[in-house]
């Protein structure tokens, strides 16, 4: 349930911030404020996101977590630490680890799978900064501010928010 909301608005940017509370922690939502007209598809903003991160030098890489396989494979892929629900990015920053779950600009709350909300809230109950951005304006808008995510995170973990 999201039980706060602000936007920012910006040259490049006009964004909502959303405050997700679930049963195991609470997350952020990071999504354009007015719907997007153009059709990327999730990959094509995640590979996106993926360029910008690495030409600034952040250390991010991609969590396969899905896609169609037999049940032998994903039988030893869950052997192996594959995780339903795990995030799409995960940034490793100076002290600071990013878990980035990755949404097309166009799409809605309800393409966050159940899955998905559980693991980004229990990543955010251990202090890590857990964010669903929709779309790379979105991802961008986290990297360019993330002292104001990190605090604004924590204090929604403790209970200053909401």
């Amino acid at each position: 349930m999201i039980i706060r909301s602000l936007t920012a608005h910006d040259a490049d940017a006009q964004i909502t911030i959303e405050v997700f509370r679930h049963p195991e922690g609470s997350f952020l939502i990071v999504r354009p404020l007015k719907k997007v007209a153009y059709p990327a598809t999730e990959h094509e903003e995640q590979a996106i996101t993926v360029g910008y991160l690495r030409a600034r030098g952040v250390l991010v890489f991609a969590v396969p977590n899905e896609g169609e396989r037999s049940k032998a494979v994903a039988s030893k892929h869950k052997r192996e630490g594959m995780l339903t629900g795990a995030s799409d990015l995960i940034w490793v920053l100076q002290g600071q680890t990013v878990y980035n779950e990755m949404k097309k600009a166009s799409g809605s709350l309800s393409d966050i799978s159940a899955e998905q909300r559980s693991f980004l809230a229990k990543a955010g109950a251990l202090d890590h900064l857990a964010v669903c951005t929709f779309g790379f304006k979105a991802a961008r808008y986290v990297h360019e501010r993330l002292p104001f995510f990190t605090s604004y995170c924590k204090q929604v973990q403790h209970g200053d928010v909401g």
